[in-house]
């Protein structure tokens, strides 16, 4: 739980985290009430030990509702940073970043072919769209050539 925790106040998302919370104690109080019947026949050994199992259920439910909360927040916070850097961008960068979208992958010649732009100033634009994570580097079948593709 200290690293869900952790994590909804250090991104201060508290009011996330109350909710979530929220909602995993009433999932577990919906679900263990149909087990109290049975835990109040049981003896009192038999009672800490449901108590036990409850407490990790709610924690495993807790975990598993602030997963799936904490990816679609990254999910939209990536998404948002794209949108600010394609606002961003120059037109020859829209232009490569189409151009490698619709081959999949291009080398740093082959971009320059098509484009007629000079290698240095294409490796320029190239970085640019990199240091936007836009784009990925992967090794050429030579292992001497990189690869662009689109994330």
């Amino acid at each position: 739980m200290t690293a869900g925790f952790g994590t909804y106040f250090y991104l201060n998302r508290i009011k996330e985290f109350i909710s979530i919370l929220f909602l995993a104690s009433i999932i577990s109080c919906v679900i263990n009430g149909n087990t109290q019947q049975n835990t109040l026949n049981t003896e009192s050994g038999g009672r800490k030990t449901t108590i036990a199992r409850s407490f990790n259920f709610n924690f495993g439910l807790f975990a598993a509702i602030s997963l799936i909360d904490n990816l679609s927040a990254l999910g939209a916070a990536k998404k948002k940073q794209l949108e600010k850097n394609a606002n961003s961008l120059s037109f020859i960068q829209l232009e490569l970043l189409k151009l490698i979208k619709d081959r999949q992958s291009l080398s740093l010649s082959d971009i320059v072919i098509e484009t007629g732009l000079s290698a240095e100033k294409a490796k320029l634009e190239l970085q640019s769209l990199l240091d936007s994570d836009l784009i990925i580097t992967v090794n050429g079948e030579n292992d001497r050539q990189l690869i662009y593709q689109t994330v």
